[in-house]
């Protein structure tokens, strides 16, 4: 993650008035929320690379599962963001990751760069790190690094932010399944796809048999317990790549990618034997209908879902606990 180079010759009082110029300007722009978080967590990685004596300048974020990765890098070896790297036990990078700053000191089997890193923190944890490395860097390093870590460390807060508004925005607090909001957004991103990929995608509507019996007769609270246990029940039916959201009062929508209509059939299925196979508490058994569409016989997205709503309609009017398969001008509940 270091690369070699010559030192710079710049002036250090220059080289100082224009770090804190640039930490400056990158600290209005990141706190009045512009440019936009990758470019400006760049723009804090050059003026850190411009700051000190480094060649090299790299945000290393810790991604799923531990992964750790470049976010943004500066230097004329500048790497890839999204490049995967390690931490060298005893380095400068593994020691950040641990929360702790990293004074300037030689890499780890390569003693002819020194290296020094400090910590950004999200949350209480660390989140990241900036590094940078050279052939000779200043003994106080590290503690010029501080002010970028911190700019650093507001752009992923402000990140975390955003992400957490995106998150409550698509949710239904209730079953913690993705809302209307969500289904309409994943669902218009599913049929685009599927039509430009010439992939066969199904959509199947659910509905909770005789909901309104179970309010009226328990009470509210137990029927949105009853719903929060339809929907974890229906999200360990759903498998990897399908999405399933509460688009309503006792309705569900299933989006099942790269699945023909027979085998969101097969999948209804599960999902039917899911929700009446154990009681729901006083409520006793509960059960679904079903109505199912698929995209080749439909003209576009809104026709798929009227379709799926039509054989839901079948379903409920042939008994409920049924799923009605639209096959183009006949709709068959089973």
């Amino acid at each position: 993650m270091t690369t070699h180079g010559s030192a710079r010759h710049d002036a250090p009082h220059a080289r100082e008035t224009l770090l804190e110029r640039d930490a400056l300007r990158i600290a209005i722009g990141v706190l009045a929320g512009s440019p936009p978080p990758d470019e400006a967590i760049a723009r804090v990685a050059a003026a850190a690379l411009a700051g000190t004596d480094a060649d090299l300048a790299v945000v290393v974020e810790r991604g799923a599962e531990g992964i750790l990765q470049v976010r943004a890098s500066a230097g004329q070896e500048a790497i890839m963001p999204g490049t995967r790297v390690a931490a060298l036990p005893g380095g400068a990078l593994e020691r950040a990751l641990e929360g702790r700053m990293a004074p300037a000191a030689p890499v780890p089997g390569q003693p002819e760069l020194t290296e020094a890193a400090v910590p950004i923190l999200v949350d209480g944890r660390t989140a990241a790190a900036l590094v940078v490395s050279g052939p000779r860097l200043a003994d106080g390093t590290a503690d010029r690094l501080r002010a970028f870590g911190q700019l650093l460390a507001v752009v992923l807060i402000r990140v975390e932010d955003r992400r957490r508004l995106s998150a409550l925005a698509s949710t239904d607090p209730l079953t913690g399944l993705g809302n209307r909001r969500h289904f309409d957004e994943r669902f218009h991103v599913a049929v685009e796809q599927a039509q430009r990929h010439h992939q066969p995608l199904s959509l199947a509507l659910l509905d909770v048999d005789h909901f309104k019996r179970i309010n009226d007769q328990y009470g509210h609270q137990r029927g949105d317990d009853a719903l929060a246990e339809v929907g974890r029940r229906l999200a360990a039916t759903c498998r990897v790549g399908e999405s399933v959201a509460r688009i309503g009062g006792e309705e569900f929508a299933w989006i099942l990618p790269l699945t023909s209509g027979e085998g969101a059939e097969a999948a209804a299925r599960r999902a039917r034997i899911a929700v009446r196979e154990a009681p729901f508490g006083h409520l006793g058994r509960l059960t679904i209908s079903i109505g199912i569409s698929e995209l080749s016989l439909a003209s576009d997205a809104a026709d798929l879902v009227q379709r799926a709503d039509r054989a839901l309609y079948r379903a409920k009017a042939a008994g409920r606990d049924r799923i009605a398969r639209d096959f183009g001008e006949e709709v068959v509940p089973r």
